[in-house]
């Protein structure tokens, strides 16, 4: 939940960590723990970016968990498509 309005400071510093926590990968397996796929090169400001526009697009969310939200942000604009295996 969004108790008060996010600073810069406030948001630069969540993203931060998310940025990392991203890149988690579940031990031994290939697969993203938060199964966020972004660009091994994405930088903290094109996060944010996804989630302002996820947010704008759903305000409903706009009360719930914001982490759960971010997330859910994230996974929408950076999805983890498993690639059918060709035999």
């Amino acid at each position: 939940m969004f108790l008060t309005q996010p600073t810069a400071e406030s948001v630069g510093g969540a993203f931060t960590v998310i940025q990392h926590q991203i890149r988690l990968v579940v031990k031994g397996s290939h697969l993203f723990l938060f199964n966020v796929c972004a660009p091994a090169n994405s930088i903290r400001t094109q996060l944010i970016a996804a989630f302002v526009e996820y947010i704008t697009h759903n305000p409903q969310r706009y009360s719930d968990d914001s982490v759960d939200v971010i997330f859910d942000a994230l996974r929408d604009s950076f999805p983890c498509v498993e690639k059918a295996k060709q035999k």
